[in-house]
């Protein structure tokens, strides 16, 4: 006879073995019962009892996997409704199976309510969590209950295992948080400073319990999790580059210093896997927030150039002592000083555009003798400083992009002696005394009732657009040579000017001169008109390669070009004859739909066909969107009027070749 060994023990789990499952010694009595039957009966009478356990087991399988409970399957059996599962011999098997399923059902349970466990919440326990899935064990028999601690204690004591381990973590993690929020406290400016000092005072010595030694609050390993943890939490909250300045300091500030007084170093100079990850998440996040910054940047650029453009194009609203509300448009004054926000913001383009703006506008005063007068005014000491010339500028309704040469003019003023050297120098003074004789009785001979005004305004006219030059002539030399010019070449400067001023007076002396321009607006006129001839030249160069440029090959292998192909286009039109587009008989034939007319259904069915067949006839089938993109406007715009006159529509109307030129791309199309 084999020797009984005790199944059920004795295990303790948590504070108190709170939740343990006991067998009891019932359940072992029975245990020992169970396992003598079997030496105590026959060969034949135990296969006959193992016959009937295993059907026993099986039926109870069976009602498990139809869905069942313990529950439902005990309530059964007690009532009769299986007598294969009663008996003397398979009643305490039936049971002790019976009791696994129990199990199995709790810990199915437990499982999928896991969520619900919150092993943070320091009040409750892994056993206070099982008791509301746990059954009332007192009621089952004790064979039901041996298969049911069997069963859920081997759940039970790897789960705790595993709670221990979680929680285990989640303090460690906690107390890492702890020592990250009391190094967050420290403030930026002296965190470099403090940082050994409050690393220093995470790890106090502490007592063990048991009073065999000591350890530390926070292990050295614990202090540099604290830092590492405080540097990703910069970098995943991090908003601007500076929120990254932080990161730096606790990368690279020595930690602390060793009971022999030798500096630690810095977390940086680790170099872990762990820390040369750090490193490159910093680097990124710091790519990242670079590049966000400047998209920052420019989205509040864009929308304060927005806001003053639209203030551009808004009127002004003003409201009197009485109360009443009025708008009207924007004088020149407010329009320069939205001018003045977008300069200060440095914004090129916008200036430009808005200059461009500002030149449209036909209140704009583009009469060069404003220019000449404030010149003037400028170097004859008439403004206190930059400031009120510019506040000057900005009240005249000229072209705003000229500020920029005002300026210029201002700075040039103050230095040295050019304020007033129109005067004060030989070769300017002279020169301009000559110049005027030419003016002086400009209309003494004229028969004009007005002639003394004439006379009066083109003095004055002169004088000042004399002035004006005399100072473009000085900031432009000084611009490009780095020096004064000399008296000589102020002389040879005013012979250039006098012979000019002559040739404008010369035919204009018994009406009104001719308008001055300065040598400045000259050359500038000069150079746009080059730059309009050099575009034209290179567009004709360029359309001359496509005329040259071979589309496709004849019936006699020849190639044919986009010239010969235009040519043969323009011959066509002599040797074709166009359709006669004749007015459709709408009346019980051609009827509306919902959304066209009976003569524009009309014209779809009948004309437009005709109309179609005479432009292919006439370009031929190689016609294609390439050659049409490839053909000079004029020979597009001609074949396009040669087929609206030989429609008897007018090749005029912009409306009739924009409806032919529609049904040419039709047909591309097709």
């Amino acid at each position: 006879m084999a020797e009984y060994k005790r199944q059920g023990t004795n295990k303790y789990y948590g504070a108190g073995s709170a939740g343990y499952v006991s067998s009891g010694s019932s359940v072992d009595g029975l245990a020992k019962s169970l396992t003598n039957a079997g030496y105590k009966i026959g060969k034949a009478e135990e296969l006959r009892i193992d016959r009937k356990k295993d059907k026993a087991i099986a039926k109870i399988d069976e009602m498990v996997a139809n869905g069942k409970t313990f529950e439902t399957i005990q309530a059964e059996i007690i009532k009769g409704d299986h007598p294969e599962l009663t008996g003397k011999y398979i009643d305490a098997t039936t049971n002790y199976h019976a009791g696994k399923v129990k199990a199995h059902e709790v810990i199915t349970n437990i499982k999928a309510n896991k969520d619900k466990y919150d092993i943070t919440d320091e009040s409750k326990n892994l056993d206070m969590f099982y008791k509301e899935y746990m059954p009332d064990t007192k009621a089952m028999d004790s064979a039901t209950l041996l298969g049911f601690t069997t069963h859920f204690n081997k759940f039970k004591s790897i789960d705790a295992i595993d709670d221990a381990d979680n929680r285990a973590a989640y303090n460690s993690e906690k107390k890492v948080m702890e020592g990250v929020g009391i190094l967050s406290d420290e403030p930026l400016e002296t965190l470099k400073k403090n940082l050994p000092t409050i690393l220093k005072d995470l790890q106090p010595s502490l007592p063990l319990r048991d009073g065999t030694g000591s350890t530390l609050l926070y292990t050295n390993a614990e202090t540099l999790a604290v830092v590492r943890r405080s540097i990703l939490d910069i970098i995943a909250n991090a908003k601007t580059e500076d929120d990254l300045d932080r990161a730096d300091i606790l990368m690279n500030t020595n930690l602390g210093y060793s009971k022999s007084g030798s500096a630690i170093g810095t977390l940086a100079s680790r170099k872990s896997k762990e820390v040369i990850s750090i490193q490159d998440e910093l680097t990124r996040k710091r790519r990242n927030l670079e590049a966000n910054d400047r998209q920052e940047k420019e989205y509040q650029r864009t929308q304060e150039i927005r806001a003053i453009t639209a203030e551009l194009y808004s009127d002004v609203t003003e409201t009197d002592a009485e109360g009443n509300t009025t708008t009207r448009p924007r004088n020149h004054t407010e329009k320069m000083a939205l001018r003045d926000r977008l300069e200060a913001m440095g914004d090129g383009a916008a200036v430009t555009n808005f200059d461009k703006y500002m030149k449209a506008d036909l209140y704009i005063n583009d009469d060069p003798a404003i220019m000449d007068d404030f010149v003037t005014k400028i170097y004859s000491d008439g403004f206190a400083d930059v400031e009120e010339m510019k506040e000057a500028f900005n009240k005249l309704d000229t072209d705003p992009r000229e500020m920029g040469a005002m300026l210029d003019h201002y700075e040039n003023s103050q230095k040295d002696d050019n304020a007033k050297l129109h005067l004060n120098n030989l070769a300017y003074s002279s020169g301009s005394k000559a110049i005027m004789n030419i003016v002086d009785g400009a209309y003494k001979d004229s028969t004009r009732n007005d002639k003394a005004k004439l006379q009066a305004i083109a003095e004055s006219y002169t004088t000042r657009h004399v002035i004006r030059e005399i100072y473009d002539f000085e900031s432009d030399f000084f611009k490009r040579e780095g020096r004064k010019p000399t008296n000589d070449e102020r002389d040879v400067f005013m012979e250039k000017l006098e012979k000019y001023i002559t040739k404008q007076y010369k035919t204009g002396i018994n009406t009104t001169a001719k308008p001055l321009v300065t040598f400045d607006d000259q050359d500038a006129n000069t150079f746009k008109e080059n730059e309009i001839q050099l575009e034209k030249s290179l567009e004709k160069e360029e359309q001359r390669q496509k005329d040259e440029t071979v589309i496709s090959t004849g019936i006699d292998g020849e190639a044919i070009t986009l010239r010969g192909y235009v040519d043969t286009v323009l011959e066509n039109f002599e040797m074709i004859d166009p359709p006669k587009i004749r007015k459709a008989v709408l009346t019980g034939v051609i009827k509306a739909t919902e959304d066209k007319t009976a003569e524009e259904v009309a014209f779809e069915k009948i004309q437009l066909p005709k109309i179609k067949r005479y432009i292919t006839s006439i370009f031929g089938t190689t016609l294609n969107q390439e050659i049409i993109d490839m053909m000079s406007k004029e020979n597009l715009e001609t074949i396009i009027e040669n087929i609206a006159g030989n429609l008897e529509m007018d090749k005029t109307d912009r409306n009739a070749k924009n409806q032919i030129a529609n049904i040419i791309k039709s047909i591309i199309g097709e």
